[in-house]
């Protein structure tokens, strides 16, 4: 069995990907686009693009941005290399996506050695989080957001969506990303009452804003 999330990525690293540089949409090869991007640890990491609607549907709803990167990091980093390797695997036509996915793990499992070994110090376990630059005052600043707890994040904003059409809360109409129809606070605030008892009362994201000049 071959699982649809790997099969996504694997096709995100065969490329081109999208993705939106100076108030454009353009496309970029993975594995010559990697990015250097702070951790919410406070690390430096190498992340690579990932094909993903974000870049597309954001730059319509967020007036004044210029850029617009969804990037992913595998950990430990070699890992990078092995899926780089197999999405330039499928872009040469040797196989197909689930193959890839199988290939990924057979040769991470082989080389657990090597593949499988973080750096000292290196973040670890599964993340994801915003990371916003810009001028604010004048001033250069950068601002980081990430979850504080695991949620369910594909049913929890599903049940959401749902009961705020059922409540007629929701006036657009059409296929529509999230951005586009909820505004993000109080959809929050609903969320956090899906979270178990010993969670309640704690803020959904963890936030760091840091000036850069």
């Amino acid at each position: 069995h071959v699982e649809t999330s790997s099969v996504d990525i694997l096709e995100s690293a065969r490329g081109p990907v999208k993705t939106y540089r100076a108030g454009n949409w353009i496309s970029v090869e993975p594995s010559e686009s990697p990015r250097e991007v702070v951790h919410p640890s406070g690390s430096t990491i190498t992340a690579y693009p990932l094909d993903s609607l974000e870049a597309v549907t954001l730059p319509r709803y967020l007036p004044g941005v210029n850029n617009i990167s969804v990037l992913m990091a595998l950990v430990p980093p070699p890992l990078n290399e092995l899926l780089l390797l197999q999405g330039k695997r499928l872009a040469r036509g040797e196989t197909d996506p689930a193959g890839a996915v199988v290939a990924f793990y057979e040769a991470a499992l082989a080389g657990k050695e090597h593949l499988l070994s973080s750096p000292p110090g290196y973040p670890g376990g599964w993340w994801i989080w915003v990371a916003v630059s810009g001028r604010k005052n004048g001033r250069q600043a950068r601002y980081l957001c990430w979850p504080t707890m695991a949620l369910d994040w594909t049913s929890v904003p599903l049940a959401i969506t749902a009961l705020r059409i059922l409540r007629g809360e929701v006036a657009k109409h059409g296929v529509l990303p999230s951005e586009a129809c909820f505004e993000l606070g109080s959809f929050l605030a609903e969320a956090s009452e899906y979270v178990g008892e010993e969670q309640r009362g704690v803020p959904l994201l963890n936030e760091r804003f840091v000036w850069l000049e």
